[in-house]
């Protein structure tokens, strides 16, 4: 995900040159950064999970779970 994340930003730095960034590809660059920070919070939570077996509820309250 951090691949197409860097590749992403990539694509807009030539759009931005170009004077082609339009509003639909911004709000897509927002969409892959929530989805990658969601990726690394629910690693996160898994993995203390995974370490001492407790339910992390704060997370299960903020919607990640």
């Amino acid at each position: 995900m951090s691949i197409k994340c860097d590749a992403d930003v990539v694509c807009r730095v030539v759009l931005r040159d170009r004077q082609m960034l339009h509003t639909t590809y911004k709000l897509y660059m927002v969409s892959v950064c929530a989805q990658l920070l969601h990726l690394i919070i629910m690693c996160a939570t898994y993995a203390q999970y995974g370490h001492d077996g407790v339910d992390n509820y704060t997370a299960k309250t903020f919607g990640i779970r």
